[in-house]
């Protein structure tokens, strides 16, 4: 049986390249829209840690029976939580009079914060109700995506909670 070639299983080397390029074209298709996901699920997130803050103010506001604020920095993209020391009637922050909490930074110089509220900090109160009821617009864009979100204060219950949330690409 000397002339019997024996047939071994397995793959050629033509058939794994071609296995090969196949994989290389799916994850070339794929890996823009793995990007995407991830940046929108960081803005995401971002929006999430600013309503938590607010409903943070609002539930500490309660149970400490004192009144909390949060300070807008537009300029700056950032949010602060402050406990109001001097007075709770005039919505601001009064730097080496309230107490500094906590600080919330906006990741990238490409956000934008803006708000329809008229003074500079929305307080919350013991009782639970905010100062004011506005908008706050949270904009963020990267390479040809935008991302952006409202988020709504009702000030007779002091309930914080996001309204809109969209996220294009250009």
């Amino acid at each position: 049986m000397l002339g019997k070639i024996q047939k071994i299983a397995g793959f050629t080397l033509v058939e794994m390249m071609t296995a090969v390029v196949i994989i290389g074209l799916i994850a070339a298709m794929v890996a823009p829209g793995f990007d995407r996901a991830i940046k929108k699920n960081k803005f995401k997130a971002q929006t999430k840690e600013i309503v938590s803050l607010m409903r943070s103010a609002r539930s500490s506001a309660i149970a400490e029976k004192t009144s909390l604020g949060i300070v807008f920095d537009y300029e700056e993209n950032a949010l602060m939580l402050y406990r109001e020391m001097s007075s709770p009637s005039d919505n601001t922050y009064d730097d080496g009079v309230d107490t500094l909490r906590q600080t919330i930074t906006l990741d990238s110089t490409n956000a934008y914060i803006s708000g329809t509220f008229t003074n500079p900090a929305l307080v919350f109160h013991p009782n639970g109700t905010a100062s004011e009821s506005g908008y706050l617009d949270y904009s963020y864009s990267e390479g040809d995506s935008y991302f952006h979100s409202t988020i709504s204060v009702l000030a007779s219950t002091g309930r914080a909670r996001v309204e809109y949330l969209e996220c294009d690409q250009y």
